[in-house]
């Protein structure tokens, strides 16, 4: 029970100096109170207390992460440090739900959250964006995190696909630089792949790969003089690629409005 009313909810980092794993959290209490006696307080997060009483509380230590006054943003922020820590990882944590007492926000409370904390972040100094970084950067130095769970690639993969059908792929239009390409093809080198995900990736390409009768529409679309912008509208077809397919195919690009004057002027003498 508080003592009196508390104005500051603090996000904060448990951390079990004996194994150094973690808790992200959230209390309007001081910190020097939220264990509780011999780490009764942490009574229904079960995987956290078990260790407090292997380890003892005294193996515990608290580091604050940052502090709101609104319930809605400690709840968001929570969640935020559980994803940017991996604390629901075994092998890094002790957390085992998502953060925020009423599960996931909605997308119009998210998008107020985040137009708030890109707000006060844009009034930052470059120093003070740095010192607020560094706690989580500074944990990931010289560590390595565990591998994920099935269910945490699955949830991964799932909003990424959400994300591209919504907003689109960010390379989308893009390339890559010749020394990003390097660096890719580095740290992909000795790599060993899944024959089985190799199979079902290629049954993937496969599958959306172009027909070749659109191919060639495409191209002799290109070729009678038509323009990108109308091969796009026409044939439902991104503007990338179109340019694709008239590379693969050996197509010199054309000023298809040259092209086209050419043509008309020769129907004329006809």
């Amino acid at each position: 029970m508080r003592s009196e009313p508390k104005t500051l909810n603090t996000i904060y980092l448990l951390i079990n100096t004996a194994n150094e794993k973690i808790y992200v959290g959230q209390t309007w209490n001081d910190l020097n109170i939220r264990m509780g006696k011999d780490g009764s307080n942490y009574k229904n997060s079960i995987y956290l207390y078990n260790a407090i009483k292997k380890y003892g509380s005294e193996a515990f230590r608290y580091e604050i992460l940052t502090q709101t006054t609104s319930q809605i943003d400690a709840d968001y922020l929570e969640d935020y440090y559980i994803e940017v820590y991996d604390s629901r990882n075994p092998d890094v944590g002790y957390n085992l739900k998502r953060g925020g007492g009423v599960g996931k926000h909605s997308e119009e409370t998210k998008a107020k959250i985040s137009a708030t904390l890109k707000e006060q972040a844009s009034q930052w100094t470059p120093e003070e964006l740095a010192e607020r970084s560094a706690p989580i950067v500074g944990w990931w130095e010289g560590k390595k995190r565990g591998p994920r769970t099935d269910e945490q690639k699955k949830a991964t993969s799932e909003q990424m696909k959400e994300r591209h059908r919504t907003v689109g792929h960010p390379m989308q239009d893009e390339h890559h630089t010749d020394e990003a390409k390097a660096k890719i093809s580095k740290a992909n080198k000795g790599k060993k792949r899944d024959p089985e995900a190799v199979k079902q990736g290629a049954a993937t390409r496969k599958a959306w790969q172009m027909p070749p009768e659109r191919e060639q529409a495409i191209i002799q679309a290109y070729l009678s003089g038509k323009t990108i912008a109308e091969i796009e509208t026409e044939l439902n077809t991104g503007r990338t690629s179109i340019y694709r397919i008239l590379d693969r195919n050996n197509i010199p690009r054309q000023n298809n409005i040259i092209l086209r004057t050419k043509k008309r002027y020769s129907e004329d003498l006809d």
